[in-house]
């Protein structure tokens, strides 16, 4: 299976990026990550999939605080 999924930028240019790799097992996926390439913001396609957002904040170490809430 094959997914596409789209990043639409200030500019409004819009960026696909495909993930050939779905885990039907993970329900979240980290597309792409924004990095400064000298001194210029790039997309970097990552596609890595985990359980949640809680376990890809622990992978990535953004240091997020977990606590129980509802919408």
């Amino acid at each position: 299976m094959l997914i596409a999924e789209c990043l639409q930028i200030s500019n409004d240019e819009e960026v696909y990026l495909e993930l050939n790799n779905p885990n039907s097992n993970c329900s979240f996926c980290v597309a792409a990550l924004l990095k400064n390439i000298n001194s210029q913001i790039m997309i970097v396609k990552e596609e890595k999939y985990f359980s949640g957002h809680k376990e890809a904040d622990q992978f990535y170490q953004y240091g997020f605080n977990w606590v129980s809430g509802r919408k």
